[in-house]
């Protein structure tokens, strides 16, 4: 139990500014989303956890995932169509502007 107890007082204590970060992150990639043809409802991206539609590129999710991949970024399917992305403390300013260089590259 303490180890658990001290796992979440890390969190408490030193993670807390790093969630504005990774929200803000979130919301930098959600914006460069938006400015492809991917589909993406910005009203749903209020922390650091996005989705986004693949089905406007005619492309299912796992070859979109598979296509990051191949950038060294990480996603989630969720649906045929559908892709999850999370920002969290391992993920840098200089990750989210490679993630966001090659979504626009995919999504035109």
């Amino acid at each position: 139990a303490g180890i658990i107890a001290a796992a979440g007082l890390v969190a408490l204590i030193t993670m807390d500014d790093r969630l504005a970060e990774d929200h803000e992150h979130a919301q930098r990639l959600a914006n460069a989303i938006a400015n492809t043809k991917l589909g993406i409802d910005m009203s749903t991206v209020q922390t650091n956890i996005l989705m986004c539609d693949t089905a406007p590129l005619g492309m299912s999710a796992a070859a979109f995932i598979s296509a990051l991949g191949q950038h060294g970024i990480k996603a989630n399917e969720y649906g045929p169509h559908k892709v999850r992305m999370v920002t969290h403390h391992d993920i840098k300013r200089q990750d989210i502007e490679l993630a966001m260089k090659v979504i626009a590259e995919l999504a035109r």
